[in-house]
């Protein structure tokens, strides 16, 4: 039965590894008796209560996932975080390669905790589902007017196939999109295209979301801004220092007229704060050149709020972990929960208009509000000897969605920050904690 989905919108290694194989929870990573037993009691946790928890699970699954992507591709399928289950599951092709892939972790990454992981097999790896992805894109570019609109890709950890999100699922031939389906239809679905099992999932057409208040210099991520010449009110993402040595700030490429690299970007006053100077808009990302410094801080809070948090580093982003939306609108939205951390938005015609993180609101609450896009997602990381919050990019709002009409936008797509920086030769600005 298919699942209907969200509606989208734009705002002694050894031994240890061995009990992890056949399922066994160590004591140190077990729940103990009034820890949260679901999503909602976790996001109800104090933001220190859940960075305790996730902290060492990131650890773990950020040094195994650079270590399988450089050593064992051709066994790797991904890892998603479990924070319930104080586990991480790390999902193989050939599970008799975990020891050499954890002790190789754990050789590079000496901190990590072992006992977390969860090993599990897979069917296909992660280089396979990217192959796959891009035979679907080009599937539906040699075969225009298919009965049935695909709006998004997914490339989830588990390795069981592909996520594919369209808009009408009884409109796709097959089913839920098992390979061996193909050719009981004169219409190619899905899982013909790509050449591997696919997911099929409800979900109407993703678009941006488009709208702090007055920034002043130096310049602040998450702040209000304004392109007059898109009529487009957006937020300011996170500062950038450029390889030249100048200041920047990254926003969405859908904020910007097309094709334009010089559209000059205002406070809704109407006081100048930069010119567009690139793009990207296969992260749906463009940066602007500020005309003063910009500060190593986001703002942290509610829309109206003139607090700050301290940006001290950039992150990747796993399955299962938590982040939080720092949009000009919505302020803070935090108990954001990954999804698929490598996903895709794609238009009619198979063209990717947005790569990067799928992630939904586990409390029914918004994620995101018209108006975010561009702003900074984030995760907190504590606070500061003078209590200042610490802050981590993640990347920065691209869109967001809901599961039906009249109800809020509880899904969040963003794009990655390493991606962004790589592309715009940047680097994000960051302070030292007091």
């Amino acid at each position: 039965m298919r699942k209907p989905r969200k509606s989208w919108s734009v705002a002694a290694v050894g031994g240890l590894v061995s009990a992890c194989l056949i399922g066994t929870v160590t004591p140190s990573s077990q729940a103990a008796e009034g820890e949260p037993q679901t999503v909602q009691e976790f996001t109800a946790l104090s933001r220190d209560e859940q960075l305790a928890i996730l902290r060492p699970l990131r650890d773990f699954a950020d040094a195994v996932d650079k270590t399988a992507r450089e050593h064992a591709a051709d066994v790797y399928s991904g890892v998603r975080l479990d924070p319930l289950a104080r586990r991480v599951d790390v999902y193989l092709t050939q599970r008799d390669r975990s020891d050499e892939i954890l002790a190789a972790a754990k050789k590079n990454h000496p901190g990590i905790d072992i006992s977390v992981a969860r090993v599990n097999a897979s069917k296909y790896t992660r280089l396979d589902l990217a192959e796959a992805r891009k035979r679907l894109t080009m599937g539906l570019r040699e075969n225009p007017g298919l009965p049935y609109r695909i709006v998004s890709i997914a490339v989830p950890s588990d390795g069981h196939g592909l996520k594919v999100g369209v808009t009408d699922p009884s409109a796709v031939p097959s089913g839920e999109g098992s390979v061996a389906a193909r050719g009981a239809s004169d219409i190619p679905d899905p899982a013909a295209l790509a050449g591997v099992d696919t997911t099929i999932s409800k979900q109407a057409p993703m678009h941006p979301s488009n709208r702090r208040m007055n920034d002043l210099d130096p310049y602040t991520g998450g702040a209000r801004i304004v392109n007059p010449a898109a009529q487009a009110e957006c937020s300011a993402g996170f500062p950038v220092r450029f390889s030249d040595g100048n200041p920047g700030m990254v926003t969405a490429n859908h904020c910007v007229t097309p094709g334009n690299n010089a559209d000059q970007i205002n406070r809704p006053d109407g006081g100048k704060l930069g010119v567009i100077s690139d793009r990207e808009p296969y992260y749906d990302a463009a940066v602007y050149r500020t005309n003063a410094p910009v500060a190593p801080y986001l703002y942290y809070g509610a829309w109206n709020s003139d607090q700050k948090g301290l940006i001290i580093s950039t992150g990747g982003t796993q399955d299962g972990d938590y982040v939080c939306n720092g949009g000009s609108v919505i302020g803070q939205k935090c108990g954001i929960r990954v999804d698929d951390a490598d996903s895709y938005l794609v238009d009619d015609w198979g063209n990717v208009w947005a790569a990067g993180v799928s992630a939904s609101q586990a409390n029914n609450a918004a994620a995101g509000i018209s108006g975010d896009s561009g702003g900074p997602v984030y995760e907190y990381l504590g606070t500061d000897s003078g209590g200042m919050p610490l802050v981590q990019v993640r990347g920065i709002v691209n869109a967001i969605a809901n599961n039906g009409p009249g109800t809020p936008d509880v899904h969040l797509f963003f794009a990655r920050a390493y991606d962004i920086l790589n592309r715009f030769e940047a680097d994000t600005v960051q302070g030292q904690p007091s």
